[in-house]
């Protein structure tokens, strides 16, 4: 995942509990158990991010959906 993730311009990072996909100031964050899902974020990350209002966290956008949490989409 990590060449194809660098194919897309973004660095895939493995972290305890989550993976984050960064490109640029953002993050794209999820849980480890749901890693079968990388591919299409990967391929689909700026969907993601500008699906909704990201959190602000360490000067970085976070988009964190590796758990229940309120998101806010865009739009609406």
């Amino acid at each position: 995942m990590q060449k194809m993730a660098e194919v897309f311009g973004l660095t895939l990072v493995a972290r305890d509990l989550f993976y984050d996909l960064e490109r640029g100031g953002t993050v794209l964050r999820i849980r480890r158990p749901h890693a079968i899902y990388l591919r299409h974020m990967i391929e689909n990350f700026d969907y993601y991010v500008d699906s909704v209002e990201p959190l602000q966290m360490d000067g970085q956008s976070v988009v964190d959906i590796s758990g229940p949490r309120y998101l806010r989409r865009r739009g609406f």
